[in-house]
């Protein structure tokens, strides 16, 4: 998303994701996934991330104490995925700023894109602190107090729905385009009772 955002609002190109575009990166992200899943769970000597049922987390099994190329492959993807989320979305937020002196700050496409930006800000940082706080949580807790793990799973749950959550919230044309019952108005309401 972020790449996405960088493409449209500062490259100013609008035809690099088109639909045949999006299903080729999504077949390759599939492929790609399933091969650091298998690495990790099945060949590499070490560590596979299982979900722990007693505590209700997940953790790497590490019974030999060995190196961990489990973990270092996925520690390297989070950083990188958290790097060129920033990059991006700096780079987006600077061109819409510089839009802003240049067009002045009523320009309505430049405002809608900064909720955009905000909205894809938000979903990157419930990302970055879930997996911060996965890394550096085993550090914190004392040895032996492994109920406390259950704070992980509550992160990587909102990290699963909060596109959802923000999209659900912040977004109008999203709003508009769902229709829940409680956000129509009160004549509709009322015209619906009648019949």
């Amino acid at each position: 998303m972020a790449v996405n955002r960088m493409c449209i609002i500062t490259l100013k190109e609008s035809k690099i994701f088109t639909f045949k575009f999006t299903i080729i990166i999504f077949i390759g992200i599939f492929l790609l996934t399933s091969t650091l899943a298998t690495l990790t769970q099945y060949i590499f000597p070490c560590c596979r991330f299982v979900p722990e049922q007693m505590v209700l987390a997940f953790m790497f099994i590490n019974p030999d104490n060995e190196y961990n190329m489990s973990y270092t492959m996925l520690f390297s993807i989070d950083v990188l995925c958290s790097l060129s989320s920033t990059v991006c979305y700096v780079s987006v937020f600077i061109s819409i700023r510089n839009s802003f002196k240049q067009a002045g700050a009523d320009t309505g496409q430049n405002q809608k894109d900064m909720k955009y930006v905000i909205q894809f800000v938000f979903i990157s940082v419930f990302y970055v602190c879930t997996w911060i706080i996965f890394e550096v949580f085993p550090y914190v807790v004392p040895k032996g107090e492994l109920e406390y793990f259950w704070l992980i799973t509550l992160l990587v749950i909102l990290n699963a729905s909060s596109n959802s959550l923000i999209f659900l919230t912040c977004n109008k044309d999203v709003k508009k385009s769902v229709h829940f019952p409680w956000v129509k108005s009160k004549i509709y309401n009322a015209t619906i009772f009648l019949i």
